[in-house]
């Protein structure tokens, strides 16, 4: 069942399905959720997530990973941490195209080479992530379910940051945070939860190997909204 929720990875089905039990039962909401996407100069890389939630409700995931079906294995590791349950994952890939994301595009666009063909790659990564279940108005109602909750995204690009652009949420900007060549964001989750859409992007030079451009395989949604609830995306 919640595999179906959290499948996909800015986890807004399970937040929203979560969120909700949290309301009924009277108690806040204790997630933070972290995604780190590492590419690499030959174009393989990875994606971890890390989800801390209240121990009393880890057995909502029933032992299904937030990762979903990807082409190769998803790592998991599950544990209690500094009163926190902890589920951490990662999947490693060879090539962009092998990562399944829900609700989201991933792309690297390569925009020719500097220096007249002997320099650098001018490339740029752009993650969209839509959620167009989400209700900007409910702002309010997932600020008081998620308090002082964080949503972080971190993408390490194999070479040297351009630019970063901010994250527009809401009419408002988030500027992110570079160190070498990582870059992130983090956003309250509320705002996270209750933004139809959120753009990420970066400009990078590096020499990586890329001939055109490379592209994230975009897998339907298979959320039942009738199963799951009406307020579920």
């Amino acid at each position: 069942m919640v595999r179906h929720i959290i499948n996909w990875h800015g986890l807004r089905q399970a937040l929203h399905t979560l969120g909700a039990i949290f309301l009924c039962l009277g108690l806040a909401a204790c997630f933070d959720f972290e995604q780190d996407l590492t590419i690499k100069s030959s174009g393989a890389g990875s994606l971890a997530v890390k989800l801390r939630m209240d121990p009393a409700f880890k057995g909502a995931l029933d032992e299904e990973t937030i990762l979903g079906e990807q082409k190769a294995p998803v790592e998991v590791k599950r544990e209690v941490k500094d009163g926190q349950y902890v589920q951490s994952e990662r999947v490693t890939f060879n090539a962009l195209s092998e990562l399944k994301l829900q609700n989201e595009t991933l792309s690297i666009v390569n925009n020719g080479t500097t220096f007249f063909g002997a320099g650098p790659k001018n490339l740029t990564l752009t993650r969209t992530v839509d959620n167009a279940a989400a209700e900007p108005d409910a702002f309010g109602l997932m600020r008081g379910l998620f308090q002082d909750r964080t949503y972080t995204f971190k993408v390490t690009v194999p070479g040297w940051v351009g630019k970063a652009y901010p994250l527009i949420v809401a009419g408002e900007s988030i500027a992110p945070q570079s160190n070498g060549g990582t870059v992130s964001w983090q956003i309250p989750m509320a705002r996270a939860m209750s933004t139809q859409q959120l753009v990420y992007r970066v400009d990078f030079l590096s020499y990586m190997k890329i001939e055109g451009n490379l592209t994230a395989e975009r897998v339907p949604n298979h959320i039942n909204a009738g199963e799951y609830g009406a307020g579920t995306p």
